[in-house]
């Protein structure tokens, strides 16, 4: 079958053009039937969860493929495989509505930033507690590496916290009793180095809006400056006046002046925070628009009271991926999905291991 126009899913977005030749299609490692990457990561999407071929994973991942979050970490297709089919018990009618793919190509690997508005009934026991019976609507956001019709990276973000209010249950519980759990070596080994790489990068970027800059530069730019450098001001020239910003638990938080104080409520609690722009995706589907994805890592201490409760001094890792809507070079919508619950399980991990010491 050739790579055309043929065989696409109901919504796929037409065309999606390479950024390296400036055509569509793929390198010679996928599968001809898909047309093109945004087309790839629709339909195993679909074919994995909706159509519940889960033993496609094994297919689509490579054995040693790590999928990060900051609720613990999974390697290779088979613990992928075993993960799907658990969440699926607790969520049997789980669908994933793609919002929006926003994609780069390096060679012969793509990025992908995938949207997902993810719908769900709590049919069976979770890994919250026993089934509820109610649903749940929320972001999710999985960014992935693929290359030679697999994927060998991926980190992936939902809004857990609301997931844990929708089914009912009390998310600082949730956390509280997670953190009691014997915690993933793999992920306490990473988030240990996250927590230093993250913390080495300080140097104030230049911040310009100009023609002869690309808006996805100055803005990653201005991001790196509002936490990294502590330069708030910085953050203004990015946002369009009337911005809105959607935020964990569902939130929607409208206008520069609100979404600057959003900014001032991580620097109030967190001190030393840093953050590490680890990854731009710039090419988005013509009928959204200009477009632009952050993968970015927050790091630091718990010193402040406030946005996460009395402080008790943990080391807070925090991974996000952001989706950026542009206007006249500016952010007027932006989507930024992070694990809240995840953050709250590490400051009670570390509560248990002081109050233990």
């Amino acid at each position: 079958m050739s790579r055309g126009v043929t065989n696409k899913l109901p919504g796929h977005f037409n065309p999606a053009l390479g950024v390296d030749a400036g055509e569509p299609g793929l390198p010679c490692g996928f599968d001809p039937e898909f047309s093109d990457i945004v087309d790839y990561i629709l339909r195993i999407t679909w074919r994995i969860w909706e159509g519940r071929q889960v033993a496609l994973c094994r297919k689509y991942y490579t054995a040693n493929c790590p999928v990060y979050t900051t609720a613990g970490i999974t390697i290779g297709a088979e613990e992928v495989t075993r993960a799907t089919r658990t969440m699926l018990a607790g969520f049997p009618d789980r669908t994933l509505q793609a919002e929006n793919i926003i994609w780069s190509r390096e060679g012969d690997r793509f990025h992908t930033s995938h949207r997902i508005l993810t719908r769900m009934t709590n049919l069976g026991p979770s890994d919250m507690g026993p089934a509820t019976g109610k649903g749940a609507c929320l972001q999710v956001i999985a960014h992935c590496v693929v290359q030679d019709n697999r994927i060998i990276e991926e980190w992936l973000v939902r809004d857990n916290y609301l997931l844990a209010v929708q089914l009912g249950f009390d998310p600082l519980k949730v956390a509280l009793e997670r953190s009691r759990q014997p915690v993933q070596q793999r992920l306490a080994d990473w988030l240990e180095s996250e927590f230093l790489r993250v913390q080495s990068d300080t140097v104030r970027k230049p911040v310009t809006a100009d023609d002869e800059r690309a808006a996805s530069e100055w803005i990653s730019a201005a991001i790196h400056n509002a936490w990294n450098a502590d330069c708030a001001v910085d953050i203004r020239p990015a946002y369009d006046e009337e911005a809105i910003l959607h935020v964990s638990r569902g939130r929607k938080i409208c206008g520069i002046s609100a979404i600057t104080n959003f900014y001032d409520s991580f620097r109030s609690a967190l001190s030393g925070l840093k953050v590490s722009i680890d990854h731009c995706c710039v090419n988005a589907p013509p009928d959204k628009g200009d477009c632009l994805a952050l993968r970015w890592t927050l790091a630091g201490r718990h010193t402040g009271r406030g946005l996460f409760g009395e402080p008790g001094g943990a080391e807070l890792v925090i991974l996000g991926e952001s989706q950026y809507r542009l206007e006249n070079g500016r952010i007027v919508e932006e989507w930024m999905v992070y694990d809240e619950l995840a953050v709250w399980t590490q400051i009670f991990r570390a509560a248990g291991k002081a109050a233990r010491q």
